[in-house]
């Protein structure tokens, strides 16, 4: 006779509830942390001929959708299947933001004002959230297709 009931085995282990809920919640903290970076320096009015702001803007649209995904991730009723594939793209929409700001980093050389260093650490944010989103890609991913081998 069987102890387990049909309930009880469609429950996911704790550890991977907890590894799935940090993860997401780090993915917020961050994509907020770059949201407030970018549209600092979007809405400030110094130096707007300084720089093209549809940079900062693809940025600060990045950070939002990663905010939303989060934030959507976390709901109980959402499937780990149905989201990597979306993990995956907003992990290339980073790769991209990463790009164009370690870029801006490079090709200028140290202000007076400051605003490498800014742009620098907002680059830092940027590799964290691009490496967030393609573990949870990757994970979602691997779940998603050794799912029901691991389930037998």
């Amino acid at each position: 006779m069987d102890d387990t009931s049909p309930q009880q085995s469609n429950k996911k282990p704790w550890p991977e509830i907890a590894v799935h809920a940090s993860l997401r919640f780090l993915q917020f903290v961050l994509g907020a942390t770059v949201t407030a970076l970018y549209g600092k320096s979007l809405v400030s009015p110094s130096k707007p001929a300084q720089y093209d702001r549809t940079k900062w803007t693809y940025a600060v649209a990045v950070a939002c959708m990663s905010l939303l995904t989060a934030v959507a991730c976390m709901m109980p009723y959402v499937r780990r299947f149905i989201t990597w594939p979306w993990d995956l793209l907003l992990f290339i929409l980073w790769i991209v933001v990463l790009g164009i700001f370690a870029g801006l980093c490079l090709d200028n050389g140290p202000r007076k004002d400051g605003s490498t260093r800014k742009v620098k650490s907002a680059a830092f944010f940027d590799l964290a959230n691009m490496l967030l989103w393609f573990i949870t890609g990757l994970l979602g991913a691997a779940l998603h297709c050794l799912g029901p081998r691991l389930n037998r």
